[in-house]
Parts: structure tokens; C-alpha cells; sequence
């Protein structure tokens, strides 16, 4: 893995802010600043200008919060009706494997 950092310039909202970062993060990190910027254009379209970018971006953060913990959910949900089947399958292998135990015997 490379370590050298790179200086990466970044516009949100009109903001340009200077972060460094390593070299293979570019990318990952430039898409993230256009999603964010997006996402925050959006809300200030939908506000008419008429709130401060802090009240923007305070939003925006509420927003992205509210989407990663409801993917978070539905993920633990997926994961817990995994383990509910892996259970049910492991119960009735068993179960089969019995019967076929009793049918050879």
C-alpha cells in the first residue's frame, strides 16, 4: 500500500476546503465530496436560499445520518433472518438425519 499523501482541494456548497489524503483515497474521496455537495445543493434548491450553510449542512448530516442507519437496519434485519434459516436448516438436518439414522437401523 502507498503511503504518500497527496494535497486534494474540494468544493462543497461553493466551499473550497484543502484535505490531505493518500494517493489510492482520491477517488473514493472526490466521489464522496460530489455526493455530499449534492446532497447539500439539494437541500439548499429546496430551501430557496433562504437558510445559512451551516443550517444547510446540519440537514444535509441528518440526511445522510438517517440513510446509513436505515441501511444499518435493514442490513442487521438481513443478517438476523440469515442466522433465523441457518438455525431452521440446521434443526431440520438434524431431523432428517435422525429419520434416515432410524430408517437404516
Amino acid at each position: 500500500m502507498s503511503e504518500d499523501k497527496k494535497s486534494l482541494e474540494i468544493t462543497i456548497l461553493g466551499n473550497t476546503l484543502e484535505i490531505q489524503c493518500l494517493d489510492e483515497n482520491v477517488s473514493y474521496l472526490e466521489d464522496i465530496a460530489s455526493f455530499v455537495d449534492s446532497v447539500m445543493k439539494d437541500i439548499s434548491d429546496r430551501q430557496n436560499g433562504k437558510k445559512s450553510d451551516l443550517i444547510v449542512a446540519i440537514l444535509t448530516c441528518l440526511n445522510i445520518a438517517d440513510s446509513l442507519k436505515k441501511e444499518s437496519l435493514k442490513n442487521k434485519s438481513d443478517v438476523d433472518s440469515i442466522e433465523t434459516l441457518r438455525s431452521v436448516i440446521a434443526s431440520r438436518s438434524s431431523r432428517l438425519i435422525s429419520l434416515i439414522d432410524d430408517t437404516v437401523e
